[in-house]
Parts: C-alpha cells; sequence; structure tokens
C-alpha cells in the first residue's frame, strides 16, 4: 500500500495544478485575514485578524470552497487508470486489491490537504504583508494582528482539513471508482451542499439545532454551536478541539464515510465484469452503384445558419435534460427545497404565513447554492465532453463558428435552469395547497424566479463557459469561477468603486411589497441585465 501512496504523491507533486490550488488559497487567506473590509461574525472591536476563533472558522467555512479541490485529486487517481486504458495491465499484475484501493485514496488524500495548507500561511503572511500592500487595499494595522496560537491552526487542521477531505474523497473516490466517470461523482458534490444547506436551514431553528450539529457534514453548525457566547478574549486564545457537538459530529461523519469505503473495497473487483452482447439485427441495405451519378460538395455558409444554432442548441438541451444525471441532481435539489418549504417557520421558530412572495424567498434562499453548483457543474460538463470523447479537434475542424457553439451551449443551460425553476414554482404551489393558500400569485412566481433570477444566473454561465474555453484544465476551470465571482464582490470596494455598471452580474436590487409589487423597477433592471 504504501508504495501506491507514494506514487500518488509524488505523481501530484510534480504536476502545477497542487501548486496552483495552494497558491490561489493563500493569496485568499491573506486578504481574508488581512483586510479590514473582511470581518468573519460581524466587525468586532478587539478581535485579532489572526485569532484562532477565524482561523477554525475559516477552515470550516473554505471546506464547499474545497470541494472542487478534492474533486480534482479525487476523480483523476480514481479513473486514471480507465482513463488511459492501462487497468487491464494493473490489474493482471501480482498487487493486492487492499494496497492498490486504499493505497490511492490515501495518496489522493495526502495531496488534497496540501491547498488547505493556505489557510495556515495566508494568517502567517497576512502581518508581514499587510504594511507593505497600497493603502488602497485597506489592510489592517500591526495592532489588529495577536501572537500566533498554534493550537488554532493544529485544531483546525484535525477538525476541518483532514476529516472533510475523508468525508467528500470517499464520496468522490467511490463513485468513481465505480462508474468510472467524472460526471456520476459529482452528484456526491452537490449531495453533500445540500445537506450543509439543509443543516443551515435548521440551525435557525432551536429546537432543530441539535439535528443541524449532526447532520452538518463540514461541521460548521457545531462550532459555531459551540462558539456562539464566545467573549473576545476566548476568541483571541482559545481554540475549539474535538469535544461536544463537534466531536460527536465528526465520529458520525467519519464512521460514515469509513464505512462506505469498506463496503465499495469489498465489492471493488480486479475481474473485469462481461459486456453484455446484443443479437445484432440484420440490416437490409440497397446495393451502391460502382460509380457515383453526382459529384456531392458540402455547403459551407459564412454568415450565420439558425437551422444549425437550433439544431445545436437542441442537441445539447438533450445532453443534459435526457441524461440521468440531471434527474438524479435536480432531485436531489429538490428534495432539499421540499424540507424547507415543510413548513413556514422563520428564526427561533416563529410561524409564517405562506404568502408566494415568502416561499420566493424560501426558494431563492433553498436554491442559491444549489443553482450556482449546477452552473458551476454543467458549463463544465458542455465544453468538456467533447475533449473527453476526443472529438474537440473534429469539432474545431466543422464549419461551425465558434461563437454558435457558444451560444447554443449557453442557451442549453440556460434552458436548463429554467426547467428546474419550474418544477420548483411548482413545489412552491403545493407547498401553499399543502399550509391552506391558494392564492398562488403565477406572475410573481414567473417574475421573481423565470426572469429575475434566472437572469442573474444567466451571466454565470457565460463566464464560466468563458474560462473553461480559455482554461485547458478542468478543475482549474472550476477554482478560477469560483475565484472570480469572490473576488467581484470584494475588489471593487477596494478601489471605492460603487457603480454596478463595471460590477460583473451585479444588478440593481428590487424590493418587493404587497401593497406596491415590484413597482416600475422590473423593466429597467432587465434592460440593465440586458446591457
Amino acid at each position: 500500500m504504501w508504495k501506491f501512496i507514494k506514487y500518488e504523491v509524488l505523481y501530484w507533486i510534480k504536476r502545477p495544478m497542487v501548486w496552483i490550488f495552494l497558491f490561489i488559497t493563500t493569496l485568499l487567506s491573506v486578504f481574508l485575514f488581512g483586510s479590514q473590509d473582511v470581518n468573519f461574525g460581524g466587525a468586532v472591536p478587539g478581535l485579532h485578524k489572526n485569532a484562532p476563533f477565524l482561523i477554525e472558522g475559516f477552515y470550516a467555512i473554505f471546506s464547499v470552497f474545497f470541494l472542487v479541490m478534492v474533486t480534482a485529486f479525487m476523480n483523476a487517481t480514481a479513473i486514471r487508470d480507465f482513463q488511459y486504458n492501462t487497468y487491464q495491465l494493473i490489474f493482471s499484475s501480482p498487487i493486492k486489491k487492499q494496497d492498490y484501493f486504499f493505497g490511492k485514496f490515501f495518496g489522493a488524500s495526502i495531496i488534497s490537504v496540501i491547498p488547505m495548507l493556505g489557510i495556515s500561511l495566508g494568517a502567517f503572511l497576512a502581518p508581514v504583508l499587510a504594511p507593505l500592500l497600497p493603502d488602497g487595499f485597506n489592510m489592517a494595522p500591526p495592532e489588529r494582528f495577536g501572537e500566533v496560537v498554534w493550537s488554532g491552526h493544529i485544531n483546525g487542521i484535525i477538525m476541518f482539513g483532514v476529516p472533510n477531505v475523508i468525508i467528500a474523497g470517499v464520496l468522490l473516490y467511490t463513485l468513481a471508482l465505480l462508474f468510472r466517470s467524472n460526471i456520476v461523482s459529482f452528484i456526491s458534490v452537490i449531495f453533500l451542499i445540500v445537506i450543509a444547506n439543509m443543516a443551515n436551514g435548521m440551525a435557525t431553528d432551536i429546537k432543530k439545532e441539535w439535528i443541524a450539529s449532526i447532520i452538518d457534514p463540514f461541521g460548521r453548525n457545531p462550532f459555531g454551536r459551540m462558539t456562539q457566547y464566545f467573549t473576545i478574549a476566548d476568541q483571541n486564545t482559545t481554540s475549539i478541539g474535538l469535544e461536544g457537538d463537534l466531536l460527536i459530529n465528526r465520529i458520525v461523519w467519519l464512521v460514515v464515510s469509513l464505512a462506505v469505503l469498506w463496503l465499495v473495497y469489498y465489492f471493488f473487483s480486479f475481474h473485469l465484469k462481461k459486456e453484455r452482447t446484443e443479437k445484432r439485427k440484420e440490416k437490409h441495405t440497397l446495393p451502391v452503384p460502382a460509380i457515383a451519378t453526382e459529384t456531392f460538395y458540402p455547403k459551407i455558409t459564412a454568415g450565420f445558419s439558425f437551422k444549425i444554432f437550433y439544431s445545436l442548441v437542441r442537441f445539447e438541451i438533450r445532453s443534459i435534460v435526457a441524461n440521468p444525471v440531471f434527474k438524479i441532481v435536480v432531485a436531489i435539489g429538490l428534495i432539499k427545497l421540499i424540507t424547507s418549504l415543510s413548513s413556514f417557520t422563520g428564526s427561533y421558530g416563529t410561524s409564517q404565513y405562506p404568502v408566494t412572495y415568502t416561499v420566493i424567498d424560501v426558494i431563492d434562499t433553498s436554491f442559491n447554492t444549489f443553482m450556482l453548483g449546477f452552473v458551476i457543474f454543467y458549463t463544465g460538463v458542455l465544453v468538456w465532453k467533447e475533449r473527453d470523447a476526443k472529438l474537440n479537434e473534429i469539432e474545431d475542424a466543422t464549419p461551425v463558428k465558434t461563437g454558435v457553439v457558444f451560444a447554443s451551449k449557453a442557451l442549453a443551460v440556460i434552458f436548463s435552469m429554467a426547467i428546474v425553476f419550474v418544477f420548483t414554482i411548482l413545489i412552491g404551489m403545493l407547498a401553499q395547497t399543502f399550509h391552506g393558500y391558494t392564492n398562488y400569485e403565477i406572475g410573481l412566481y414567473v417574475k421573481s424566479l423565470l426572469v429575475l433570477r434566472l437572469l442573474h444566473f444567466s451571466y454565470l454561465v457565460i463566464l464560466s463557459l468563458l474560462l473553461h474555453y480559455t482554461i485547458n484544465n478542468r478543475y482549474i476551470g472550476y477554482v478560477a469561477f469560483i475565484v472570480f465571482i469572490l473576488f467581484n464582490g470584494y475588489i471593487w470596494s477596494l478601489f471605492k468603486i460603487d457603480s454596478l455598471m463595471v460590477s460583473f452580474g451585479n444588478t440593481p436590487s428590487i424590493v418587493y411589497s404587497d401593497m406596491n409589487g415590484f413597482g416600475p423597477f422590473v423593466p429597467g433592471t432587465v434592460w440593465f441585465t440586458i446591457y
């Protein structure tokens, strides 16, 4: 097993992707710990920027961001032998199944932890680099930094870094190994994000806090519950170890993950299953004349062809919607939405009336992260499906302009999102009916979800496709998209620029009221979005 672990570690260390991820994480951490504009838990006077409370908190919060990086290493490690058709040679070699299975997993796990260390590196570098950066970055003065509390870094890695890599890695590695597909393993990422969002929703209800602490796969809710009454002095000096709700959460999820890993190992085999052979139907073909009576010349159009564009859009939509993965992904998201709409409760368990705008708020809150993951996932799938099938060069040689192909993929993802939003509207109306409310206000559903929210996510579709077309690495493209979103919401305030005209994807905010509705603001917002 150690040989496989050593091989995987050396294989990835020689690849630039590990160090690119580490650099990105370190750069983000420097600004998170060093900037005065970023305040985890609110702007609290006297709280050190490198307090152990913040360090552990960032390890917990960034677990979702690290999912993309863990996916990159686990997927590639699991299917590399199948991708390059070397599995037959390896499986016939005198190696043990346990060495191969566990060695590759733990090797990829060790590599997956390396980018997470960028949080601690950023915390160490922030006090050094903050005085060197220009005043426009609004970095914190030296007195905002305290002494290094090493237990905060160690506990952050032990409580969140390593366990979250194992929890997410088991699902990614086992699914990729069983199905030998990048796409299927991404379902586990969406599943973990949905479970985490469900835990966050339950945490607002006092009666369900203990459930949220257990089902949170990343451990953020039990950490927040254990530190909610910390004083400033506690946050600056005390780090939370494996105790209380956090210990229970980590044990539950690690036991479940390792049980899944062992179960898949039990059924995993070096013996390949025989493929089913179907009886070939006899084809009645007409004899081909020996000499063609007419020479065929393909029609090459220099301009735009609506027929070609329509056929491409239709093909891309089918490739998304007709795939069983789409049904599974949407089902996971809708199950989460149903649980959110099962009881209309506000903060601390207070009851709410299921009016339409309240249902829309629940849909927006429950589905925002899901739709973001939907955009990230399917834009990557559409761009890379030709590359994975080794058909990208053939596609490039066809007489179809790149802009037409790009637009067809963008419209396909947008149309697929519209289908998802239609399902959310139907579920919202069913929830209202279940709670005895029948004034559905379908027009409000359409304006809010199928117009405003869909236009907002359309920005992200175009951005994500652009990054995947320009970056020749699937996972770096995913990370670049997330980093752009983070910096886009942060960088403009550094330069004191408040105009939405230059902030990508940001539109004027619209407030809905029962008396005035959206007012006259929807048309202007739509035109601003089109701009």
